[in-house]
């Protein structure tokens, strides 16, 4: 009989503690939650918003409020994200409200993808209405 546990630890998270954890599995596994929690919130809000006097960067830096063993770990689990969802990050067409659907799309967060859903469709709803008044 064929052995479930590859299967059940193939949800995406994080290199950070499976390679101790669990030495069977050799793969890096993505899974921005398994990031310490300061880090988390700081990432998800510099994902979501960044001022608008720069342009738009996934490039983090000490300047964002990370330390150096910080960098590392985010940098980790940028490079495992979709690349696809990465660049939509940088120039959403819906605007930001579309920038943090997507990050809560990867961070996984289900809560907040149903919020950022739901206002993206009133939004959407209302642009109609302000354009079809015009």
């Amino acid at each position: 009989m064929r052995s479930i546990l590859p299967t059940l630890f193939s949800i995406p998270c994080p290199r950070l503690i499976f390679s101790t954890c669990y030495p069977f599995i050799s793969d890096p596994i993505y899974c921005p939650a398994l990031l310490p929690t300061e880090v988390a919130y700081k990432l998800r809000e510099r994902l979501c918003w960044q001022p608008s006097d720069s342009p738009y960067t996934l490039e983090l830096t000490e300047e964002h409020g990370f330390t150096t063993k910080q960098l590392e770990r985010v940098t980790d689990v940028l490079s495992m994200a979709d690349p696809s969802l990465l660049a939509c990050l940088k120039a959403p067409p819906f605007g930001t409200a579309q920038r943090c659907l997507l990050v809560a799309r990867l961070f996984g967060d289900s809560n907040e993808v149903d919020f950022w859903t739901v206002a993206l469709y009133f939004l959407q709803v209302y642009r109609a209405k302000l354009s079809g008044e015009a």
